[in-house]
């Protein structure tokens, strides 16, 4: 009996680890990767010839939050960051404390929590989509631009998810509440970089602009 409880717990853990692996984003957000310039094709972007890459940018958004009973309006701020890698690929809010504690865990930093995606260079602003990450009720994706200041300085210029950003949601975000009170991204230097070969979204066919390359990838490793 013990040794056939054993079996089907074999068999029912493999089958929630084929269930994890096998579900994706839906249609449209696989698209807007793998049919778009937010594709991944390993390419060296030259970013860090335009502002520092050896870190991440952290940025303060102030915004007004109701505390107690009965409530009262109540100054705070919330802090998040971005982080590029010389390949195009893109975190969003990198948690330095996070990454050191779990990087190593089959579940942690590279697999869980942790939104990756991929950026490219228009002139002076840096255009960002990322996708949340397995595990959680959604995988939304978002997107962000941001302007070149100067080599240790980025502007955030929109952000907005489930829909790409056009000229026109730019003009709208920056007067607004969201635009006014988000800081400069200051650059802070960190060392220990993310291998974005061990991030999960690597391993998905259509985050790469064709299967070439990321058979390819995969051949190398």
């Amino acid at each position: 009996m013990g040794k056939m409880t054993n079996i089907l717990y074999f068999f029912t853990l493999m089958s929630f680890e084929y269930i994890a692996l096998s579900c994706q984003p839906i249609r449209s957000t696989r698209d807007s990767f793998q049919f778009s310039a937010y594709c991944y094709n390993g390419a060296y972007t030259g970013l860090d010839t335009l502002v520092e890459t050896r870190g991440y940018y952290k940025f303060e958004k102030k915004y007004t939050r109701n505390v107690g009973y009965p409530s009262v309006p109540t100054p705070d701020t919330l802090t998040f960051t971005a982080l590029f890698l010389n390949d195009g690929v893109f975190i969003y809010n990198f948690i330095p404390d996070y990454f050191a504690s779990t990087s190593n865990n089959r579940f942690g930093f590279y697999n869980r929590g942790t939104e990756w995606g991929k950026y490219y260079i228009s002139g002076d602003t840096i255009k960002a989509q990322f996708i949340e990450s397995p595990g959680g009720m959604s995988w939304e994706m978002g997107q962000f631009w941001f302007q070149i200041v100067n080599q240790s300085t980025i502007r955030e210029l929109a952000f907005q998810y489930r829909k790409p950003i056009t000229q026109q949601d730019m003009a709208v975000y920056q007067p607004s509440e969201n635009g006014k009170n988000t800081s400069l991204g200051h650059f802070v230097k960190y060392d220990s970089l993310p291998d974005s070969n061990k991030s999960w979204l690597k391993k998905r066919r259509w985050f790469w602009c064709s299967k070439a390359q990321y058979t390819g990838w995969k051949s190398s490793l």
